[in-house]
């Protein structure tokens, strides 16, 4: 399915794109590593961004602003950021509720799909058709 979104921009931007996924991804990597800042309580409040940005998106469905998807997209940007930091700490530290050493199937799951998510919003915002 990925492909055939790509297959819609021209390869100049999704290779541009992909270089801005990579750089955000491996930044907010490095401030989970590094940071001693704990930002897995912002969960709650990413949880609760992520429902009000589906309810974007039916709206969304029902409107043809140019606009609105452009800002429904850089909010997904940084939400998919937000999410990065949270799943990074959550398989990096050791705590009650963190992703143990046996669950490393869902944590690459979870890292995936925080990366599609930020490639696929990243692609909205600075992708050119063709």
């Amino acid at each position: 399915m990925l492909s055939l979104i790509c297959a819609e921009y021209t390869p100049d931007s999704v290779f541009r794109v992909f270089l801005m996924t990579s750089a955000g991804f491996c930044g907010m990597t490095a401030y989970a590593l590094l940071s001693k800042h704990d930002v897995s309580y912002l969960w709650g409040v990413a949880a609760g961004a992520a429902v009000r940005m589906l309810t974007f998106a039916i709206i969304l469905l029902f409107t043809r602003s140019s606009v609105l998807v452009l800002v429904y997209s850089a909010l997904g940007v940084v939400l998919a950021l937000i999410f990065v930091a949270i799943d990074t700490q959550f398989i990096i530290k050791d705590r009650k509720y963190g992703i143990g050493m046996d669950d490393y199937i869902v944590a690459a799951l979870l890292l995936y799909l925080d990366i599609l998510q930020l490639f696929l919003h990243l692609l909205r915002l600075f992708g050119n058709r063709r």
